[in-house]
């Protein structure tokens, strides 16, 4: 190969001898790469791009987090209004009070009756109401049906202190 072809610039000088040199090659190494980087202004625009969308995604997290806990608590909460439901009506009639007179119910993170207040993350009081029907003397009608709100409280963890409650009331027919 003679020194004016490499000279030229048709010839590539490689580790391994001279190879042919396409022109968008040549092009391409004669281009400075100093004028194709990004500015200061560039990459601190995108660096506040991303900084904004991150934290608002992360904002975003929590809310779905108490979301999601909202929503297994009233999940539990049902479920234990269904277990207390179910208790009382298949309690006697005649027991009624001293099932009522032993509450309030504790109850664990999942539903299962605990027996302390440490443990419990869920209470259920049971509450009589005094129920009178027209036309219905008071004394018979409290001998034949009971009602009962059931209030379904969440917890803070270790305390008996309510951190919000639900109420249902229950008719109990005397059998």
């Amino acid at each position: 190969m003679s020194q004016e072809n490499l000279s030229s610039g048709n010839f590539f000088p490689g580790y391994f001898g001279n190879f042919p040199c396409p022109r968008f090659l040549r092009a391409l190494l004669r281009h400075s790469f100093a004028t194709s980087a990004f500015t200061l202004v560039e990459v601190s625009l995108v660096i506040g791009i991303v900084a904004v969308s991150v934290l608002s995604s992360v904002a975003l997290m929590s809310v779905g987090l108490n979301a999601t806990k909202a929503a297994t608590d009233s999940v539990i909460t049902a479920q234990i209004l269904n277990k207390v439901s179910s208790t009382v009506q298949t309690t006697p009639f005649n027991e009624l009070s001293g099932f009522v007179d032993s509450s309030p119910l504790f109850f664990d993170r999942t539903g299962r009756e605990v027996s302390s207040v440490g443990e419990a993350f869920f209470s259920a009081t049971l509450l009589p109401i005094a129920t009178s029907y027209p036309g219905v003397p008071s004394d018979l009608s409290a001998s034949s049906v009971q009602t009962l709100e059931i209030v379904i409280s969440v917890l803070i963890p270790g305390t008996n202190s309510p951190v919000s409650s639900s109420r249902s009331t229950i008719m109990v027919p005397k059998s």
